[in-house]
């Protein structure tokens, strides 16, 4: 079956899908950085960081 497993393809499947839920979600937080929202993008940021306190791109507001 070659260097994936069938176990291994659903793990990169998974993961493949976290990331493009991320990407959204800071998609989100660079929309109001953009638009001038300033304060709005602090607020998803903090949201997004609540709910994935590992997330290193969420972390990064708190460097800003």
């Amino acid at each position: 079956m070659g260097f994936w497993t069938r176990e291994g393809e659903e793990i990169k499947q998974d993961l493949i899908d976290l990331l493009k839920i991320f990407k959204a979600k800071l998609i989100c937080v660079t929309d109001c950085l953009d638009s001038g929202n300033n304060k709005k993008a602090v607020q998803e940021a903090d949201r997004l960081l609540k709910k994935q306190k590992d997330f290193p791109c969420a972390k990064a507001r708190f460097g800003v």
